[in-house]
């Protein structure tokens, strides 16, 4: 059964810089008691199953906030735009719903977004800043380089004057560890 429009879209990681689907309007929102994380393992995009790339998930984070963007979908596209996302945010991401809220902390709508629990095969888990970012010095898939994927992430969030210190020290850490020729 088709969803009525308006349908509100979140995205938190690649589709902060990598839309793929038609939108009439973005707004920069966020959702209550989650944080962004590069706890997801990419064994599809920014890594492969032997070396699965670290992508960013919500986990839960009482009393946090995850800043992203709310796109919302024109009726006519919601079927074909979901039915993308799905293809694309497959590899222990679900389809969920959150209420959005803007700069005041009012909420506005519901949107529909991706998130790995820990109990997908795929899950990696947290790690030091360190290891985490030697890691994904190693890591390539078929979408690119997991490098690619945090530091477009990283500048993505700068661009929006949003604060993620979580994303922002392994984005730091990689650029320092690159700039020192560790990686090609």
């Amino acid at each position: 059964m088709p969803l009525h429009s308006p349908l509100w879209i979140f995205g938190y990681g690649s589709l902060l810089w990598k839309q793929s689907h038609p939108s009439t309007e973005t707004r920069l929102c966020f959702v209550k008691d989650y944080a962004r994380r590069l706890w997801q393992g990419s064994p599809d995009h920014r890594g492969t199953p032997q070396r699965p790339g670290r992508v960013a998930t919500l986990i839960a984070s009482p009393g946090d906030r995850c800043w992203g963007i709310a796109q919302c979908i024109p009726s006519e596209d919601i079927d074909a735009t979901l039915h993308a996302l799905d293809i694309r945010e497959q590899a222990g991401y679900e389809r969920l719903s959150f209420p959005l809220y803007d700069s005041d902390g009012k909420t506005g709508a519901e949107g529909i977004s991706y998130a790995a629990a820990e109990s997908n095969p795929h899950y990696l888990g947290p790690d030091s800043t360190e290891t985490v970012a030697s890691y994904v010095l190693t890591c390539q898939g078929p979408s690119g380089s997991n490098v690619e994927y945090v530091l477009n992430l990283a500048a993505a969030l700068r661009k929006m004057g949003v604060e993620d210190p979580h994303v922002e020290s392994i984005a730091d850490a990689i650029e320092k560890a690159d700039s020192g020729g560790m990686h090609d």
